[in-house]
C-alpha cells in the first residue's frame, strides 16, 4: 500500500527532540592518539581523560574521578569498553588510577608528559625525513 503525501510529509518533520538528540554535545577525539595506543577505544577514552583534565582547577593536582556510567554518558563507552581502554593507556604507563575513600572512589590522572613523548616519537617515526 503506497503512502499518502500526509504520511510522507509526517516521516519526515524534524521535531525538536529529533534535533536535540541529532545535535548532541559532540565530544573531543584525537586522531592520533590512534596511532599511540592502537585503538579507537583507547584513544576516544584518553581523549575524553586529557580534555577532562584540562578543565581542572590546579589544586586538582590532575587528578579527576569519573564512574563508568559517567564515561558510558559522556563518550558511549560500555563498561568492556572501558576496561579496555585503560588496560592499554595503563600499559602504556599514560594512565594512572587510584582508589580512594570509603565506599572507594576510582580516581584517574592522565600523564601528559608521556602523551606528549609518545606523540613526539610517532611525528618523528612519520615526518622525521622532512627538513624545513
Amino acid at each position: 500500500m503506497a503512502k499518502s503525501k500526509a504520511d510522507e510529509q509526517v516521516s519526515s518533520t524534524i521535531t525538536p527532540a529529533l534535533l536535540l538528540d541529532i545535535f548532541d554535545e559532540p565530544i573531543v577525539f584525537q586522531r592520533a592518539y590512534v596511532g599511540l595506543t592502537g585503538s579507537a577505544v583507547a584513544a576516544l577514552f584518553l581523549s575524553y581523560a586529557v580534555y577532562t583534565s584540562e578543565r581542572l582547577p590546579a589544586e586538582a593536582e590532575g587528578w579527576f574521578k569519573k564512574t563508568g556510567e559517567e564515561w558510558k554518558a559522556e563518550t558511549g563507552l560500555t563498561r568492556f569498553e572501558q576496561q579496555a581502554a585503560r588496560k592499554i593507556l595503563r600499559d602504556l604507563n599514560i594512565l594512572i588510577e587510584r582508589k580512594y575513600g570509603l565506599p572507594a572512589e576510582l580516581y584517574f590522572k592522565v600523564r601528559l608528559d608521556r602523551v606528549l613523548e609518545l606523540l613526539s616519537a610517532q611525528a618523528d617515526a612519520r615526518w622525521g625525513h622532512i627538513r624545513f
